[in-house]
C-alpha cells in the first residue's frame, strides 16, 4: 500500500519530468523458523517500509499472516489471520518521510480473520473501518483513543445479492469487491457474484452456455454481477444504490451521465457525483444481468429527436385521447422503466445528500413525463413541490427571521414532499418549478393548458 506523504520531487534537468518519491508499506507472509528460534516453523509476517525498492524499516508479526493492510498520513494498520488488528504510528512532523513506524496500540482482538481495512483521515480525526470474515464490520475513531462509532453486518446485503441471483443456471456466491469510507463519511460496499463452479461443471459443451470459458455465466439475475450499497446510520440498514435493474431504461446507456458531446441536456451531467461513480463501477456487471434491452425497444428520447427534426413535434394534438394512448403504450417504449429509473436515482441522491445529482435526475424525470404527456404524474410533481408551500416564505414576510432562516436552510429530509421547508436539499422548490418543470412542459403543446395553470399558480405565490 502507498504511504500518503506530502509531495516531494527530485529536480531534473532538461525536459525530463520530476520524479515523485513513493513510500510503500508491504507485508510478506511465510511459514518458517524465525531467526533466533530453535523451535518449529510457524506462520510469520514481515512488515516493511521501502522507498524506491530500498527497504528502510521492518517489523515481524509471529504466529499469524497478514490478511489486510491500510494506511493514512499518520497511521498504518495491519489485519491478521488470527483476528487481530495491529496499529502503527509514525513521526508527527515528518510523517512517512521519517521511514519508520512504531506499535502505537496493543493488538485489538476481533475474533475472526480480518478481510478488509480502510483508513480515512481528515483534519479533525482519523476513522478506521474493519471487516472480519464473519461479515461483521465496525468503524472506529483512532484519536485521542480507540473508540467505536458504529458497527453492523455485511450479511443482509450479501444475502440479498444471493437471493436475487439466478440459481437455476449455476450456483453463485457473493464476494466482497470493495468496502471503504467515502469523503462524505459514508460506508460504501461493492459486492460481486461469482460462480461457485469455476471448473468441472462449466466445461466442454456447457462452457459456451455457462460463461464462454470464464467463471461468470451470462445470466446471474436482474441485479447483475456487481451491486453497490451504502450503509444508513440512522436505520442501521444497507441501502442498494447501484445495480443493473434499470438496464431497460432509456437513460441507462448514458450512465454515469450524458456524454460530454451531448448538448441537449438541460443540466450539466454530474460525472463526479457519488451516484455517477457507483453507476460507473457496477456498469460492467450489467453484461451478466438477466435483463437485456431488446434491440427493437423504442426509446421515447429517440422518438422525440426524430419528431424535432421533422418539425412534427409542435403539431401534437392536445387531446386527452392522445395522452391516454401514450400512457397505455408505456411498456412498449420502456417509459415505465425510464420513469422508475429516474425516481430511484432521485431517491438515492437524496439519501446520499447529492444535490447536483438530484437536480439532474429530477430534470430527466420531468423530461420523460413531459415527452410522454403524463399529465397526472406531472400534477403530482407540482403538488409535491408546492403542496406544502407556506405563503410569504418566498420573500420572508411570513414569520420574519424564522421564515428567512427556513428559506436559507437546506432540507435534508428524505421525505421532502411532506416537509414544509421551501427547499429540497439546497434547491428552492418554487425555483425547480420555474427553471425545470415549466420549461420542459412547454415543449409539449399537448400540455399547454396545465403549463399555463402552473405558471399562473407560481406567479400568485411569488406575489404573496
Amino acid at each position: 500500500v502507498d504511504l500518503p506523504t506530502t509531495t516531494t520531487t527530485t529536480t531534473t534537468t532538461g525536459s525530463t519530468p520530476p520524479q515523485v518519491l513513493r513510500y510503500v508499506a508491504d507485508c510478506t507472509n511465510s511459514i518458517r523458523v524465525p531467526r533466533g528460534s530453535s523451535g518449529s516453523a510457524l506462520p510469520c509476517t514481515v512488515l516493511s517500509i521501502s522507498k524506491g525498492g530500498q527497504s528502510l524499516w521492518k517489523d515481524q508479526l509471529l504466529g499469524s499472516t497478514c490478511c489486510a493492510i491500510a494506511a493514512s498520513k499518520s497511521w498504518l494498520v495491519v489485519g491478521t489471520s488470527d483476528g487481530c488488528v495491529q496499529i502503527y504510528g509514525t513521526s508527527p512532523t515528518l510523517g512517512w518521510k521519517s521511514a519508520g513506524a512504531f506499535r502505537s496500540h496493543p493488538p485489538f482482538v476481533l475474533g475472526r480473520p480480518i478481510v478488509a481495512l480502510h483508513l480515512r483521515q481528515d483534519k479533525s480525526r482519523t476513522e478506521l473501518l474493519v471487516v472480519s470474515s464473519d461479515g461483521r464490520f465496525a468503524v472506529y475513531v483512532l484519536e485521542p483513543r480507540m473508540k467505536i462509532l458504529y458497527k453492523g453486518s455485511l450479511l443482509p446485503a450479501m444475502t440479498h445479492v444471493l437471493l436475487s441471483a439466478d440459481l437455476e443456471i449455476d450456483l453463485y456466491l457473493p464476494k466482497l469487491a470493495r468496502i471503504q469510507l467515502t469523503e462524505t463519511n459514508r460506508l460504501l460496499l461493492l459486492l460481486s457474484l461469482h460462480s461457485a463452479n469455476t471448473q468441472g461443471r462449466n466445461s466442454g459443451s456447457e462452457e459456451g452456455r455457462a460463461g464462454r470459458g470464464t467463471n461468470q455465466a451470462p445470466s446471474v439475475g436482474a441485479g447483475g454481477s456487481l451491486q453497490g450499497f451504502v450503509y444508513d446510520l440512522r436505520s442501521e440498514l444497507w441501502m442498494r444504490v447501484a445495480d443493473s435493474r434499470f438496464v431497460l431504461s432509456d437513460f441507462y446507456n448514458s450512465l454515469p451521465s450524458f456524454s460530454s458531446s451531448s448538448k441537449k441536456a438541460s443540466t450539466a451531467p454530474p460525472a463526479e457525483g457519488h451516484l455517477s461513480k457507483l453507476d460507473d463501477s457496477v456498469r460492467m456487471g450489467a453484461a451478466a444481468s438477466s435483463l437485456q434491452r431488446s434491440r427493437r425497444a423504442r426509446s421515447v428520447l429517440d422518438n422525440n429527436n426524430n419528431n424535432n427534426n421533422q418539425s412534427s413535434y409542435q403539431t401534437m394534438t392536445a387531446t386527452t385521447t392522445h395522452t391516454s394512448s401514450r400512457q397505455h403504450d408505456d411498456e412498449a417504449s420502456n417509459d415505465i422503466d425510464s420513469r422508475s429509473h429516474c425516481e430511484d436515482r432521485m431517491a438515492c441522491a437524496l439519501a446520499l445528500g447529492s444535490g447536483s445529482e438530484f437536480k439532474f435526475w429530477f430534470s430527466m424525470y420531468v423530461k420523460i413525463l413531459s415527452l410522454t404527456g403524463n399529465e397526472s404524474l406531472l400534477r403530482l410533481v407540482i403538488d409535491m413541490l408546492l403542496g406544502k408551500h407556506q405563503p410569504g416564505s418566498l420573500n420572508g414576510n411570513g414569520n420574519g427571521e424564522e421564515a428567512a432562516a427556513a428559506a436559507a436552510a437546506p432540507c435534508t429530509s428524505t421525505s421532502w414532499w411532506l416537509s414544509e421547508s421551501p427547499n429540497v436539499l439546497e434547491f428552492d422548490k418554487v425555483g425547480l418549478v420555474t427553471t425545470v418543470v415549466i420549461p420542459e412542459m412547454s415543449k409539449n403543446r399537448a400540455l399547454q393548458r396545465i403549463t399555463n395553470e402552473i405558471a399562473v399558480e407560481v406567479e400568485m405565490l411569488q406575489k404573496e
